[in-house]
Order: C-alpha cells, then sequence, then structure tokens
C-alpha cells in the first residue's frame, strides 16, 4: 500500500471520480451509508497475476461476505502494473485533488 486516505469531505472524494470506479452519486450513497460520512481512499501498488489462484472452497466464503482471508496464498506475479515514477505521479495527483 502506498497511501490512505480517509476522506470525510464528500466534495473532495467526488474530486477522485476519474481515478476510481465509483460515480459521484455512488460516493454520495456511501457518505450516507449507516451514518458513516467518510470513505478511504488508497493508493495501491498493483503487481498483475501470471496464472490465477486456484482456492479450495471454505465454510467462510459462503452467504455474503465481502472479504475473505485466504490464508497462506502462494501466486507468480509479474512485474508492477507501472512504474515507481507514475505511481509517485498519481498518489501524489490524488492527494492534489483531495486538498482541492
Amino acid at each position: 500500500m502506498v497511501a490512505v486516505h480517509r476522506v470525510t469531505d464528500l466534495a473532495a472524494a467526488q474530486r477522485l471520480e476519474p481515478l476510481q470506479a465509483l460515480t459521484a452519486q455512488a460516493m454520495a450513497r456511501k457518505f450516507a451509508y449507516k451514518n458513516r460520512p467518510w470513505v478511504h481512499a488508497l493508493v495501491l501498488r498493483i503487481w498483475p497475476l501470471r496464472e490465477p489462484p486456484t482456492l479450495t472452497e471454505t465454510a467462510q466464503m459462503l452467504g455474503c461476505v465481502s472479504w475473505v482471508p485466504l490464508g497462506e496464498l502462494k501466486v507468480d506475479v509479474g512485474a508492477p502494473a507501472v512504474s515507481d515514477a507514475d505511481l509517485t505521479a498519481r498518489a501524489a495527483e490524488v492527494q492534489r485533488l483531495l486538498e482541492g
């Protein structure tokens, strides 16, 4: 993980729309959900998998879950998805957008 930002201002969160998957309207719904008016914006370093892992289904994976512990999982990864320079620039862009 490169950076974690706890974003408590909806307008600031909505400025991140071009950099992530949620629309401005979806972000507004996130801010209204369960009276938790914040989101976390993450800047992540990503490595592509050379081959997808095969997982054995467990009881923890059944039902409606968002996160499932995977335990010890060994994967073969390629080169980072973006260069160090691009990652630094993207992290700076997130910071700039959050500051307005």
